[in-house]
């Protein structure tokens, strides 16, 4: 005969109570043949529900649909809250819920926020549990969220709060999760509130569980969840008019590895400083503007496009503003490039990957939306392959670093590939819109490189494999193309003869000169791919 200690999973009870909060109540008990708890419930998220449901429910999910505990399967309460509580769960006397007065005001939302914001950091440096005040806090205002109107209106929808397992997390959250497209924030996209690590504020995001995208590793991680995002803001117009950033240019104040994968995670967001948190008018109007976009997302969304992510090429994106254009000369002459502080995506850089850098936006300022980005060039695009992975080294290598003291430590190499010119930013032409998303974040933050999916850039997928593959360019253009830069070296070389000349360096090991001057094979190869980079 089964028993209520036959219950061993966690995540069987999850499952549980997700179905509770999927069908209702009323459905769940009448499925697994259970009237109201008498004696205890358990308390999940600020939401209570019946104990001894609820372990039959979840006998059943723990046997995949073949087991189920009955009612009189159970020797007593107190087994049921035994087995409960082992499993990690809060477990509440019904008599406790019994109101001795009338029931206090609901928690405002503007005020719930506000409150965690100044209880959070005193109670990390606090036991971990249920005895610290905000808790209840949390627990309030994931209430409040529950029964407002936005949620309320979307029986799929739930909200659920964490500030950790065990020990408090750096980054608090509220999510709010649809059935249909999840029931763990550890996947799939949806609504949460991030808090602040130095609680300053918290971000209101639309955002993507980053556990199960992280198994592919980080640079997987981070291409997937950014083609996801890409989708989901082209389709959602409604947020920018509400005002919420559509880019993952979040800061969390956080060094946590954790912490920083969220801020990847982000699609689009808006932040609620401390002190200045809005009404709850203008955060539900903010909720109901991301629910939209969400429930959008879940109804459009192709399964076979957001599957698990595929190992992939990658390119880093480096935007080169005018300031540092003679340190980019010396990088390229050197096969090296730097950092101040490493950016967090440098990590993730192979040999092999790609590097671009790209200078000269034509629209001006490059802080401006991604739609007014793309209508314009970067006058010069640089594509090398990277040789060597991130490394720390502080001899100096840049004029500024003996002029004003500024250092690059944290490096990498690579070789040369070619150069191209007016580069359009839109249309997929040149750059694809992740890539060139990229370029736009790097310059407004200036120079952090951002890593990018090589698939869907023309001009970045020639590379794919280790070896350009040219376009078709007449040999006349190409030769005409290397006399120049014969020129610019002091050389002399007939126009006439710039063909001839180019044929026997490409089949020969290298060439003597007048003057004595040596040209590699190699090096004429690097001359003949510095192409410019054409429309149509």
């Amino acid at each position: 005969m089964p028993r209520a200690s036959d219950v061993t999973s966690r995540d069987a009870v999850l499952a549980a109570i997700a179905e509770f909060d999927q069908i209702g109540r009323e459905a769940f008990l009448a499925k697994y043949g259970f009237g109201p708890s008498r004696e205890y419930v358990v308390v999940e998220n600020g939401k209570q529900y019946d104990s001894k449901a609820l372990l039959g429910a979840a006998y059943n999910h723990q046997l995949d649909g073949r087991g189920r505990l009955r009612s009189d399967d159970f020797s007593g309460g107190d087994e049921t809250r035994r087995v409960l509580e082992r499993l990690g769960f809060q477990v509440r006397s019904t008599a406790e819920n019994e109101p001795e007065s009338a029931e206090p005001p609901a928690l405002r939302l503007q005020d719930g926020i506000e409150q965690i914001l100044d209880e959070y950091g005193p109670a990390r440096s606090g036991q971990f549990g249920s005895t610290a005040e905000v808790w209840a806090t949390f627990e309030s205002l994931n209430e409040a969220f529950n029964t407002s109107a936005p949620v309320v209106s979307r029986p799929t929808l739930s909200a659920r709060w964490s500030a950790g397992r065990g020990n408090w997390a750096r980054i608090a959250w509220i999510a709010f999760l649809d059935a249909r497209e999840t029931r763990t924030t550890q996947r799939g996209v949806y609504p949460v509130l991030l808090f602040r690590d130095d609680l300053s504020g918290a971000y209101l995001t639309l955002a993507q569980g980053v556990t199960e995208p992280g198994r592919a590793g980080r640079a997987g991680m981070v291409a997937h969840l950014e083609s996801v995002a890409f989708e989901v803001r082209r389709q959602s117009p409604e947020l920018r008019a509400a005002g919420f950033q559509l880019d993952s240019a979040v800061d969390l104040r956080t060094t946590a590895s954790l912490g920083r994968n969220y801020e990847h995670s982000v699609i689009a967001h808006k932040l609620y400083e401390k002190g200045r948190v809005p009404s709850d008018d203008e955060i539900l109007r903010d909720l109901e503007a991301v629910l939209i976009a969400y429930e959008r997302y879940i109804e459009n969304r192709s399964t076979t496009e957001i599957d698990a992510p595929l190992e992939q090429a990658n390119a880093f994106m480096i935007y080169v503003g005018n300031a540092s254009e003679t340190n980019l000369r010396v990088g390229l002459d050197r096969g090296v490039w730097g950092f101040p502080a490493s950016p967090a995506d440098l990590e993730n850089v192979r040999v092999g990957d790609l590097v671009v850098f790209a200078s000269g936006y034509t629209g001006g300022s490059p802080r401006v939306p991604p739609e007014e980005w793309t209508n314009h060039t970067v006058r010069r695009v640089v594509v090398g392959r990277v040789t060597r992975p991130v490394y720390v080294d502080s001899s100096p290598v840049w004029p500024d670093e003996a002029t004003n003291g500024r250092t690059y430590p944290h490096r990498f190499t690579f070789d040369e590939l070619g150069t191209y010119e007016e580069v359009p930013l839109g249309g997929g032409d040149a750059l694809s819109e992740i890539a060139a998303e990229k370029l736009r974040m790097s310059a407004i933050k200036r120079g952090h490189g951002y890593l990018a999916p090589v698939e869907g850039s023309p001009l970045l997928e020639r590379y794919l494999g280790g070896e350009e593959k040219l376009a078709a360019i007449p040999l006349a253009e190409i030769a005409e193309q290397f006399r120049r830069e014969i020129k610019k070296a002091g050389l002399l070389l007939p126009e006439e003869r710039a063909g001839a000349c180019l044929a026997a360096l490409m089949a020969k090991p290298f060439a003597i000169f007048h003057r004595s001057v040596r040209i590699r094979k190699d090096a004429a190869r690097a001359q003949a791919g510095r192409l410019v980079w054409r429309r149509g």
